[in-house]
């Protein structure tokens, strides 16, 4: 038993001998890598301002773009699409998005589903807005933030 826990020691001075040469010898890189599915997507907001351009004054609805979501990934996406209301210097007209293709206000949540074999281009939908009042002045003095957020489901 004695032979046994000296030659086990020694063993161990050896392996810490060799591990400290490594260590003095080059940088420490990370062993463990965490692989995750392949996952791309990518979300294309296109401007409809010809449309707008030709939507009278005083009108209620206003388009403001469309969304195309190309996505390769593995199970559900969710959007869920915040605004902050239309505001110039001189006041403040609030808003609602509608989903022209649905003809209703957009839900809360817009899902699709995806496999990361065979990429999808998704038309999300077209937006306008819906203004609670007719804007007061030159439309391109208007501005707005569209936040848009995804969730993916895997």
């Amino acid at each position: 038993m004695g032979k046994n826990n000296q030659a086990r020691r020694r063993c161990n001075k050896i392996c810490i001998f060799f591990v400290l040469c490594l260590f003095a010898w080059k940088p420490i890189f990370a062993v463990i890598v965490l692989e995750t599915p392949q996952t791309e997507v990518k979300i294309f907001v296109t401007d409809r301002k010809e449309e707008r351009d030709i939507t009278p004054p005083t009108a209620l609805q206003l388009p403001l773009c469309s969304i195309v979501v190309k996505a390769k990934h593995y199970g559900k996406g969710y959007l869920q699409i915040f605004h902050t209301p239309l505001v110039n210097e001189v006041e403040e007209v609030s808003y609602q998005l509608f989903c022209d293709n649905l003809q209703k206000n957009l839900p809360d949540i817009l899902s699709y589903s995806c496999n990361p074999y065979l990429p999808l281009t998704i038309p999300v939908a077209e937006f306008s807005a819906d203004l609670a009042r007719p804007l007061r002045g030159d439309r391109a003095s208007y501005s707005s933030n569209v936040i848009v957020h995804l969730k993916l489901d895997v």
